[in-house]
């Protein structure tokens, strides 16, 4: 095993959903676990986050760095509203693999957020 893979952990951004998104969803996880659908495989609702980035394996040093930046670049952003939206799955064609949950409101907010996170020259310790 790589020596540098042990000390690292695989991570992301995510932020929780408020207890009725995550109780839908729930609800959502639970109906299709009772389907037939072949190949079907669901998550644990209490898993069921919104990720903002994917980090990828980060060194357990710069997790205290990198949660820093990640305050400061949150911070100061301003306050916004989402509900959940739209249902899909990818591939569009055939036997879908994935079920995505779309968003509705203040989206612009999500992706401005979402940019602070990778531009900020404030968040060096997010940056791949």
């Amino acid at each position: 095993m790589d020596p540098q893979a042990e000390n690292s952990v695989r991570s992301f951004v995510a932020a929780e959903l408020p207890s009725e998104a995550r109780t839908a969803l729930a609800q959502l996880v639970e109906t299709l676990n009772w389907s037939d659908i072949k190949g079907l495989r669901t998550v644990r609702p209490d898993g069921i986050h919104l990720t903002l980035k994917f980090l990828g394996d980060v060194p357990v040093g710069r997790l205290d760095v990198i949660s820093d930046a990640l305050v400061r670049v949150c911070r100061g952003h301003p306050r916004f509203t989402l509900r959940l939206g739209d249902a899909g799955t990818f591939p569009a064609r055939g036997s879908p693999r994935v079920l995505w949950i779309g968003l509705d409101g203040e989206v612009e907010q999500l992706r401005a957020l979402q940019r602070q996170l990778d531009l900020s020259p404030g968040a060096p310790g997010i940056r791949r």
